[in-house]
């Protein structure tokens, strides 16, 4: 494995700053336990594909949130796409500070 990877800072740090305020947001008493694993890899990105060979990483990350609907997930990623209980505000606790 090469000691470096080749990433858009700005957009990582986006990434994470959503990750957190979204578990933060909807975690079922107002503050958030966050499990991150980060795990080395060789070969294709997914199985059966010849695209993306070599080493590459993944980033795994866990809360203890509501969580998401399985018919949901496949849309998770797509741009704009919010759950119904983003869409129409979710009920949660605020906090000043995390």
């Amino acid at each position: 494995m090469h000691d470096l990877a080749a990433i858009d800072r700005r957009q990582f740090a986006r990434v994470v700053e959503n990750l957190l305020s979204n578990s933060r947001k909807y975690s079922r008493d107002g503050q958030a336990q966050i499990e991150i694993q980060l795990s080395e890899h060789r070969g294709p990105v997914e199985k059966n594909s010849e695209a993306d060979e070599g080493d590459w990483l993944q980033i795994r990350w866990q809360d203890h949130g509501r969580g998401v609907e399985p018919e949901q997930l496949p849309k998770l990623f797509e741009s704009f796409y919010r759950t119904d209980a983003a869409r129409y505000g979710a009920k949660r606790k605020r906090r000043s500070s995390w």
